[in-house]
């Protein structure tokens, strides 16, 4: 989605749109008509108006299993014990991007419990910021970091197993 913002009248309208965009502005000369990208004729501008692009976003899904003895629970809801009894619905989920500033967060929710076959999933969906690199984290379990290009082949779609 793109929002429309016009700054009018001169060389300091001209300024701000700079520091606002890392300099890339669309001069328009209301007297002639002429428009270019940082342009500014004799006359100056007398409006500017910049194209604002909101960063783009997908949303990462993800699924949590823990395989091991230690889970109770049936049917949508389950829980690790032991030394796994931090897993679960509500673990936080937590995706940094390349320079390790946090760009998602939420929780796990829902889970599918096979006790028999000592399997817990849970599940997880966040928005994430478009950037090259991601490190995602489940509750305290470590991150696990991939290209954006591996989560494009994947369909934003992560499956981590732990146990």
């Amino acid at each position: 989605m793109n929002r429309w913002l016009i700054i009018p009248l001169g060389a300091v309208g001209l300024a701000i749109a700079a520091g606002i965009t890392g300099g890339g502005v669309l001069a328009v000369n209301s007297l002639t008509g002429d428009s270019d990208v940082a342009a500014v004729s004799a006359l100056g501008p007398t409006a500017i108006v910049l194209d604002i692009k909101e960063p783009e976003k997908q949303v990462l899904t993800g699924e949590f299993t823990l395989n091991d003895e230690d889970i109770i629970g049936t049917g949508d809801h389950c829980f690790g014990t032991g030394g796994y009894d931090d897993f679960g619905p509500g673990m936080n989920v937590t995706v940094r991007d390349g320079n390790g500033s946090i760009i998602a967060s939420g929780d796990t929710v829902s889970s599918d419990a096979f006790p028999d076959n000592y399997s817990c999933t849970v599940e997880f969906a966040v928005e994430v910021d478009d950037v090259e690199f991601y490190a995602i984290e489940v509750g305290h379990r470590g991150e696990l970091s991939y290209s954006k290009e591996e989560l494009e082949e994947q369909g934003w779609n992560v499956s981590l197993v732990l146990g």
